[in-house]
């Protein structure tokens, strides 16, 4: 009995494999119920595991949902999935096949076997039901319909007989219907369980890896939307790779059992078609895997630039990163294009198909001399016309089978990369918590498929770094980096261990190597209990704040409580509109950085871990709280704890029971502080430098001794509260405050009803317009009118008949003979026109493949353009978008409509049109000569008609509704997914990666229940259409008995080319009707993905225009830098309070302007005002004497240039994030790269400027990261600068030479800092103190610190004396790693990146 790992997290079975399946009662128990005929039970919580052989096949159990849709369908009315279906018994089965699966073959293990052992048992049922369901489709009705037609030639038969016929007509049909069903069921739930174990296991495969550097996070949304959606696609047509030769087979037999050995010819004529199916194929693989890799890359940037969009709209890179799109958007149009000329092609062969095999059998047969009669000839347009399915299916099949090969490949990949193994051992001595013994690391192998490899714009892909000045070297494999090396440390229980370096030293990879999180090369690492981990770059989720710091533990109140205080976020708290229950957005878009940071910190604290390693988490908040943080929760709270300190404050050391100094990736020094000091080596050395850059500040504020006020201290304490204007109303600085609850991130909107006109009509003009689109439909209506000409024109060759054939006996052609006496010869062979008859019915064949060609080349071109022409617009409003909006709106659900949403209109919505048109002309067709053959057909198809639109009405409200859900319900796991990534190491460091995929497993089992609802209404419109059809077919079947009977009933007498005719159609038109309303619901659901993604171009929360042609600023403006914000108010909604009130400042060329304030005094929101990122209510701000608000966005950032507190970095190159439009040369580059200072550590990279970068950036240091973002506003070069804590994660000496560095570089320009260090402001010319919105001071900087009095002077004493209580007299100035504040009062803006 095998046992499924109890190491797969997310479900509920650590079972063994038999209980999974249900072997309680037997392996197929469950499953053997449903042949029970009827069941009256309900103890199951899915009705189709309640439901009986007949409920089952008819999808009855679903009869009641649809009918509720007519008015408004609630979620909770779609039924949901069976157990056996589900996440927490399918996954764990496909994870034990495909480990055994690996334990047999290692790393070329392939989930497509484990796959198949998954389903193998309901695959081949459905094979069986499937080729019942052909053989009687291909043969039954052939049969029946030559015997009525030979029937209807003679005179005076039996009745009964023919009613036998038109039941036995019925009979068939049932039986073909209900096999058919059954199939199409069986197929549906294994695709459904399959595609839940294949996501879930493609899901714990990412978050068992230690980092994401292979693979972006869009290219892994991209595996789990579209390539999972290749393998759905291709169980659902699987078991017709199987059935439909078999039905092909049993076609040809009696083909040739009706026509001889020349209706073996239909099976050549097939064969001679497998060429072109197969070039077609190949072809069609080939462009989608070129598609699928532009796809890839596209999706991956725009995920980049929604993740970003702020960086983007501050350097006003939207039409730029538009280009980038565009240009990839163009490539991959190309492809699809070609790919949907080869969808046509093979749609267009399932009418022509059966066509050109009967052309092509009856010319031969003809040619041949052999006799041809009526039911001869329509037999076999009947047997070819059925094998139309079979034979049309088949190459979709092979498409499908193909595509999902690819998709299987591309897990196949994911699944083999590698996973970290736990290295982690247990100490030598129990004294210590960390052991860590010659240990070398290495960063994580990257390895990139071969399809992965499309260049970014002006990219070359590259190796990783081979020596830095951070000591990061290449090994034998150039994809392995060393990130730290022959480390020696041992680190006692109840420890504090503070670790410095230079920035790049390798301190956080030091972190990683504790954590386990990167690959040990040798030594060893011992860990002696459970660890905590607090990111250099906190990491929050999209829930409350309660549940980020609780993380799954349950809530101890005084536990709780405790943290809260320690982490100073009690004031936070208090000021939220919902306290700690308060919504906190993606990425923790409603927080500050400081905020973030402390939120990590509580969620550390209160997990109570044995060791807690903290990276650098001071350097986001200013120093009285980094002073409360150290003294109340890393010196008391975790006193009993192990902590590892991480930090460039140094001023925290000398409390430090030891001291590890890290160079080159190496231990330079360890030792407690004082043994540090006495050696005077190179730590020694960095506190020195440290303290002369105190001195030197100190002697700007020489004699001018600043008493501080006790009160005024508190005024500065209070810990930045968040008043978003999303979801609350707060004056700033109030004590008190109005607060409006009202949910932050908002709720996908979802449309309810019939898709609206303004749909269809947007996707004509999209197509190019109605006049266009009605040439398109006819286009098609006229291929589909040739072919059907050739059943036209046979049916007039037969009526015509062959030669006159005399009552004496003899034959003539003779016109002037007396023909009252002959009669015409069944056989048309014998017709004296044969040569003319056959030419037409071969000319009218080759007019139908011209006319084929011509679509193929024609219809993709435009239907994909209107495609593209949404997608622009799409792409054009969401870079438009306020970034208020970007605060409500989660990634994921902008991220769904530019990878699902056009990968529909793009693949399944051009292949479901162009099947629809032609559908619609054939069924129409079919029915026109039917009535006109049988008037009183039309009787029937009244009847038909109005049960159709009763059934139709009820059948399309509910599966569009339902197709909504299927939608909506995508989002949130893409978020989840999302999330991720972004905080794997945190995830991996609390151990909560079961958490995490069990909640995965939860949104795909949501997700599953309309997904599931929605194909299996497909199937109960069909089957209820069948039925239709068993009775069209029966009527038409009586209709030919009783004007055999009573031809004066219906005036046809013994034609037997017109009953031939009208029972070919009739036969034909059963799969028609069926097939033309499924593809006309699905065309109608699809369409709401372009419902979708108009409704996202047409979002009326857009900035002011980029560029006002009328008002455009000169080329060299701003010439001089002067800025006046003249009664400057802004508020960030109408409905909230000014932000910035009557704001008064000149600026004048070339000031150094330092702005301080506390917690939501408006600081932040002056350079919202400067960007214009929110506009203003009053007032307004002239640069140069221009007014801003009366130039394009794009003019004005352009001009301006701002370098984040949190650095961002784009996948691509070095110098793609330096430059990437290519506007500068590479001398440009190199000098801006030497003045920020990273010059070495680019020269020292294996591809220098071309050498890669990773997602995030993750494979190099935030320090490094801020070096290049510094290096990228030198090379920008603007008059005018914004800094917001541009050095926060940089080593002092390095911190010291940027200072420099930007007093050099920006010496000419004006510069505005918003102070979080009060050391980068001291040499201002100015400082510009913000309360409550206003400017309670602006003036010279001697000026404010000579007044005791000022507020300016009460901050520097308030920081002053955080620095004494550390207890080091050396540091009573020194403010050089804290932090002006930590908070701000809009969450879009307060740090602007």
């Amino acid at each position: 009995m095998d046992l499924i790992e109890s190491n797969y997290p997310g479900t509920d079975f650590s079972l063994n494999l038999e209980e999974v399946r249900g072997q309680k009662h037997g392996k197929y128990h469950r499953s053997l119920q449903s042949l029970k005929p009827i069941r009256f039970t309900s103890k199951h919580n899915a009705p189709v595991d309640n439901a009986g052989l007949f409920s089952t096949i008819t999808l009855s159990w679903l009869s009641k949902t649809l009918y509720r849709a007519r008015k408004k369908l609630k979620f909770e009315d779609i039924p949901p999935i069976s157990a056996s279906e589900s996440v927490g018994q399918s996954a764990p089965r496909l994870f034990q096949y495909y480990m055994e699966e690996k334990e047999k073959k290692g790393d070329k293990a392939n989930l497509g076997v484990a796959i198949f052992r998954l389903i193998r048992t309901r695959f081949w049922i459905s094979v069986l039901m499937s080729a019942i369901a052909f053989m009687i489709a291909l043969v039954a009705p052939a049969l029946i319909v030559n015997r009525l037609i030979i029937y209807s030639s003679t005179s005076g038969g039996n009745i009964g007989y023919g009613i036998g016929l038109c039941f036995a007509m019925f009979g068939s049909d049932l039986v073909r219907t209900l096999s058919s069903s059954a199939s199409w069921v069986i197929t549906l739930r294994t695709v459904v369980r399959t595609r839940n174990a294949v996501a879930h296991l493609l899901y714990w495969k990412l978050i068992r890896l230690k980092s994401l550097n292979q693979k972006s996070t869009g290219e892994m949304i991209n595996l789990l939307v579209n390539d999972l959606q290749r393998i759905v696609d291709h169980l659902l047509f699987a078991c017709f790779l199987c059935s439909s030769p078999v039905g092909i087979i049993a076609g040809t037999v009696y083909a040739g059992f009706v026509l001889g050995w020349t209706g073996i010819m239909g099976l050549i004529g097939y064969l001679l078609l497998v060429p072109v199916q197969a070039v077609t194929v190949k072809l069609g693989v080939k462009y989608r895997a070129s598609s699928i890799l532009l796809t890839d890359q596209r999706v991956k940037i725009m995920g980049e630039i929604l993740n970003c969009m702020k960086v983007i709209k501050l350097y006003a890179w939207e039409s730029s990163f538009g280009k980038v799109i565009g240009d990839i958007r163009k490539k991959e149009q190309g492809f699809l294009v070609k790919l949907g000329a080869i969808q046509v092609i093979i749609n267009g062969l399932i009418p022509l198909s059966p066509i050109y095999v009967t052309v092509l059998t009856l010319l031969l047969h003809t040619g041949l001399g052999y006799p041809l009669t009526a039911p001869q000839a329509f037999t076999t347009m009947i047997i070819f016309n059925s094998m139309r399915f079979a034979v049309g299916v088949l190459p979709i099949s092979i498409k499908a089978f193909t595509e999902a090969l690819v998709a299987v490949r591309r897990f196949n990949e994911v699944l083999a990369m590698e996973e970290m193994d736990e290295y982690q051992s247990p100490v030598a001595d129990k004294d210590h918590a960390i052991e860590l013994k010659d240990m070398t690391a290495l960063s994580i192998k990257t390895q990139q498929s071969k399809d992965d490899k499309i260049k970014q714009p002006d990219e070359t892909p590259t190796s990783n770094r081979k020596k830095t000045k951070s000591g990061v070297t290449t090994n034998h494999d150039q994809d392995e980096v060393v990130l730290v090396e022959d480390i020696n440390l041992s680190v006692k229980r109840c420890g504090l261990v503070g670790v410095c370096g230079a920035v790049g030293s390798g301190k956080s990879s030091l972190i990683l190597s504790i954590l386990g999180q990167v690959r040990l090369h040798k030594g060893s690492v011992g860990v002696n209990g459970s660890v905590a981990y607090v990111p250099q770059q906190a990491w929050v989720f999209h829930a409350s704040l309660r549940e980020n710091i609780l993380f799954g533990l349950p809530f101890d109140k005084f536990k709780y409580e405790q943290t809260i205080q320690s982490c100073a976020l009690q004031s936070d708290i208090d000021m939220l509109p919902n306290g700690d229950l308060t919504e906190i957005g993606e990425r923790g878009i409603n927080l500050s950085g400081g905020q973030k940071q402390r939120i990590s910190l509580a969620r550390a604290v209160y997990s109570d871990r044995d060791i807690v390693l903290l990276d650098d988490p001071l350097s986001a908040v200013d120093a009285h709280v980094g002073m409360h943080i150290f003294n109340n929760c890393i010196k008391q709270q975790l006193a009993e704890k192990t902590v590892v300190l991480v930090s460039h404050q140094l001023q925290y050391f000398k409390q430090c029971d030891s001291v590890v100094m890290l160079k080159d990736g190496r231990i330079a020094e360890y030792g407690s502080y004082s043994e540090l000091i006495e050696v005077e080596n190179e730590f020694a050395e960095l506190m020195r430098n440290y303290q002369m850059n105190v001195e030197t500040q100190n002697k700007t504020k020489e004699n001018n001794d600043v008493v501080l006020d006790e009160n005024s201290a508190d005024c500065y304490e209070s810990i930045s509260p968040v008043e978003s204007p999303t979801y609350s109303v707060t004056s700033p600085g109030s004590p008190t405050q109005r607060k409006v609850s009202v949910a932050l991130m908002a709720e996908e909107s979802q449309e309810f009803g019939s898709i609206k006109w303004k749909t269809y009509k947007t996707y004509c003009k999209a197509l190019g317009g109605y006049i266009l689109s009605v040439l398109i439909f006819l286009h098609s209506f006229s291929f589909i009118f040739l072919s059907s000409a050739t059943t036209f024109w046979i049916t007039f060759w037969i009526n015509e008949g062959g030669q006159l054939l005399c009552s004496n006996g003899t034959n003539t052609t003779n016109l002037a003979a007396n023909l009252s006496n002959c009669t015409r010869d069944p056989n048309i062979v014998t017709n004296p026109k044969r040569g003319f008859y056959q030419m037409i019915y071969g000319v009218i064949l080759a007019a139908a493949v011209l006319v084929l060609a011509l679509r193929a080349v024609s219809y993709p071109y435009f239907v994909i353009r209107a495609s593209t022409v949404m997608h622009k617009r799409l792409f054009k409003t969401i870079m438009r978008c306020t970034m208020s909006y970007f605060d409500r709106t989660p990634v994921g659900q902008i991220l769904n409509r530019f990878s699902k949403d056009i990968d529909e209109m793009d693949n399944q919505l051009v292949t479901m049109l162009n099947s629809c048109i032609q559908l619609s002309s054939m069924t129409l067709l079919s029915l026109i000569t039917i009535c006109v053959v049988f008037p009183y057909f039309l009787i029937a198809c009244a009847v038909l008609l109005t049960l159709f639109l009763l059934l139709f009405n009820v059948y399309r409200s509910g599966i569009r509704e339902i197709k909504r859900y299927a939608s909506v319900c995508r989002s949130p796991w893409i978020s989840h997914v999302a999330a991720t990534v972004h905080g794997l190491s945190s995830i991996h460091a609390y151990g909560k990666t079961d958490v995490f995929v069990k909640t995965f497993g939860e949104y795909i089992d949501t997700h599953s229940v309309p997904f599931h609802a929605y194909y299996s209404a497909l199937q109960w419109i069909a089957v209820r259409l069948d039925s239709f059809n068993m009775f069209s077919n029966f009527v038409v079947a009586l209709m030919v008995v009783i004007a055999t009977s009573y031809p004066q009933v219906f005036g046809i007498g013994q034609s037997s080319a017109l009953v031939g005719l009208a029972l070919t159609y009739s036969v034909q038109i059963a799969g028609l009707l069926t097939a033309m309303v499924r593809f006309l619901i699905e065309a109608e659901t699809l369409f709401t993905s372009a419902e979708r993604v108009r409704e996202y171009a047409e979002i009326t929360t857009l900035e002011k225009p980029a560029i006002i042609e009328s008002n455009r600023p000169s080329e060299s403006w701003p010439e001089h830098g002067a800025i006046t914000f003249e009664n400057v108010s802004m508020r960030y909604r109408e409905d909230l309070p000014s932000v910035l009130r009557n704001v008064q400042i000149d600026i004048k060329p070339g000031e150094k302007i330092g702005i301080v304030g506390r917690t939501g005094s408006g600081k932040s929101s002056l350079g919202v005002a400067l960007f214009r990122l929110v506009e203003l209510s009053e007032g307004r701000i002239c640069i140069d004497g221009v007014d801003i608000s009366q130039i394009g966005l794009e003019d004005l950032r352009k001009k301006l240039t701002i370098i984040p507190q949190d650095p961002v970095l784009f996948v691509g190159s070095i110098r793609y994030n330096l430059d990437p439009f290519s506007q500068y040369s590479d001398e440009k580059i190199w000098k801006a790269v030497e003045r920020s200072h990273i010059k070495e550590l680019i020269n020292d990279l294996p591809q220098k400027l071309d050498s890669e970068v990773v997602q995030n950036g993750e494979n190099f240091s935030v320090g490094e990261r801020q070096l290049l973002c510094m290096a990228r506003a030198i090379l920008r070069h603007s008059q005018i600068i914004m800094l917001d804590e541009a050095t926060a994660a940089i080593d002092s000496e390095t911190d010291s030479l940027v200072q420099d560095t930007i007093r050099e570089a920006f010496a000419a320009c004006t510069v505005l800092t918003i102070a979080h260090r009060l050391n980068t402001i001291l040499n201002s010319d100015k400082i510009v103190v913000m309360k409550d919105g206003k400017v309670a001071e602006f003036a010279e900087t001697q000026k404010l610190m000579k007044n005791d009095q000022s507020q300016f002077s009460q901050l520097l004493a308030a920081a002053s004396k955080s620095n004494e209580n550390i207890g080091d007299d050396n540091f009573a100035y020194s403010i050089t790693k804290s932090n002006m504040t930590t908070g701000y009062v809009n969450p879009s803006y307060n740090e602007i990146e």
